[in-house]
């Protein structure tokens, strides 16, 4: 029977065999059968792939990859096939794009990809244990600190783990740690350093979050700087002359995690092998590993951004929990949705843009992907219109603002759980105002970009920055360059327009100006 006798599925049958046997040119031949017959046959792109992998062709495997996830984007594995050939590269910055998309389609695939290093995944970190109060299981935070001291490694991450309260939690900025680091000569090393708070009373140090009137456990992430050799930590209770000394409890155990990577053999695993096993260890929430892993990742390969990003959203996801956690406690505490918002000017021109494009394009229905406090809703001129956000008090205070107004819906969203295949929750325009910068997790970013695109008939409209800065900015905000993560994650969709913000933050500061921009997106 011939070739053209035979089914694709069968021709490709045959192909694979060829190439386990390493008869390479015959198997890549019958794969080019294989598509030819049936160019929507996603997995002998796939498997084309494979084949100029194993010939060395990077280049040529790049492009079925990418060919295979065009015909069919919902496959884990060609995503991540698609990112260790980048890697191989050496283009580790978008392989991790990738990656975090194949974990994200599959979360079984973690399972799978941690057992190929058993001899890492349960020796990553050491803990040490002190006592603030010697024989007392708790005692009270001062205003004279309360020290204790250890050798560290220089440019080494560690974890402070410990347990506060306070009668009047939620509190914020009235518990700190102060940080002295000494070099080898036990001369004290002065200097500012990223990620630590300065001043001239304090030196170094990191307000402690006291979230309730219970012992709650806090964490506190740092790196040492260089030619650190020992450390000194000093654990008290802050206050200003307009406010009264809060009672701060704190337990008396503290619990210091570092990484004991560099004593095991497995220091001979590349950059990419730390970061892969980084990003899998946050995804099963095993944050102190994922950091120690993603730190190791990047002392290999100190031009990997992408990692660096991951050190930066582990630091926040260790302190803070989660960007969910974070608005929630803002929003609970009386804070409101920004600057941005709350800037009439700045609202007004957004809200012109929007609204312009409304009636103009006939628009009908609006969903807004991190809708926030309304604020912005108070200038909008939507004929329907759907909220969501990840804050239960923001949404609450939306549902009571708009109790009256059968036009507009509202409902609280979680990435990880909104699965909307029938596309219920749809709008001919779909927006995003101010969100994308404070998504500091690669997998709520990504999914959030497939939420706001999936749910959009005809128009998405971004407003928000559009370039990376991984040193001006405090860890609850990440500025990404989102143009290029929707050119190469998201199909159907073209830029269409940019409008630019007549208020910029680069000539009027921050409190008057806006760093972002407008995108609108147009379905092709």
């Amino acid at each position: 029977m011939g070739n053209k006798a035979m089914s694709a599925g069968q021709l490709l049958k045959q192909a694979n065999q060829l190439k386990r046997e390493g008869r390479l040119d015959e198997a890549i031949a019958l794969y080019h059968q294989v598509i030819e017959i049936n160019p929507n046959f996603a997995w002998a792109y796939n498997n084309l792939g494979d084949g100029f992998v194993k010939q060395g062709n990077l280049d040529e495997a790049i492009v079925e990859y990418q060919r295979a996830i065009k015909v069919n984007p919902n496959s884990a594995w060609f995503y991540y096939q698609l990112g260790e050939v980048l890697a191989e590269k050496g283009k580790l910055d978008i392989a991790s794009v990738y990656f975090q998309k194949s974990i994200n389609s599959h979360i079984d695939l973690c399972d799978k990809l941690s057992k190929c290093y058993p001899e890492i995944e349960n020796n990553i970190n050491q803990v040490n244990n002190f006592y603030l109060f010697q024989g007392q299981d708790y005692g009270y935070l001062t205003d004279k600190p309360q020290w204790v001291s250890f050798p560290v490694d220089e440019n080494s991450m560690y974890i402070i783990e410990g347990k506060i309260a306070s009668e009047n939690a939620p509190l914020s900025k009235k518990a700190l740690v102060q940080f002295e680091f000494f070099d080898r000569n036990n001369q004290k090393i002065s200097g500012y350093y990223q990620g630590f708070s300065n001043s001239d009373d304090l030196g170094l140090y990191k307000y402690i979050d006291i979230a309730s009137q219970s012992l709650s456990k806090f964490c506190i992430a740092f790196k040492t700087p260089p030619k650190a050799f020992s450390i000194n930590i000093g654990f008290r209770r802050w206050h200003n002359k307009r406010t009264n000394n809060p009672t701060i409890i704190f337990e008396s155990l503290v619990k210091i995690y570092f990484s004991q990577l560099k004593s095991l053999e497995s220091s001979v695993l590349s950059s990419w092998d730390y970061y892969k096993l980084g990003v899998i260890c946050s995804k099963k929430n095993k944050l102190s590993d994922a950091l120690f892993l993603c730190q190791a990742s990047f002392e290999k390969n100190v031009n990997f951004s992408k990692c660096e990003d991951k050190i930066r959203e582990l630091i926040f996801k260790i302190e803070s929990s989660s960007s969910v956690q974070y608005w929630e406690n803002r929003y609970d505490q009386g804070g409101n949705s920004g600057i941005g918002t709350h800037n009439d000017k700045l609202a007004e021109f957004k809200a012109n843009v929007i609204n312009d494009l409304v009636e103009k394009e006939n628009i009908e229905s609006v969903i807004e992907f991190g809708c926030g406090d309304s604020r912005q809703l108070d200038f909008a001129k939507y004929p329907k219109y759907i909220g969501l956000d990840v804050s239960k008090t923001a949404i609450n205070k939306c549902k009571e603002k708009f109790k009256h107004d059968p036009t507009k819906s509202f409902f609280l969203y979680d990435s990880a759980y909104f699965f909307d295949r029938g596309t219920i929750f749809s709008g001919d325009l779909s927006i995003s105002i101010d969100v994308l910068f404070h998504l500091i997790e690669d997998d709520i970013y990504y999914a959030y970009l497939n939420h706001l695109f999936g749910a959009a008939k005809k128009f998405v409209v971004v407003y928000s920055w559009n370039f990376e800065d991984r040193e001006k900015f405090k860890f609850h905000i990440r500025p990404r360059k989102f143009t290029r993560d929707i050119e190469q994650l998201i199909q159907g969709w073209k830029l269409w327009k940019v409008v630019n913000n007549i208020y910029p933050a680069t000539e009027l500061g921050e409190r008057k100006g806006s760093f972002s921009d407008f995108y609108i997106y147009r379905k092709s």
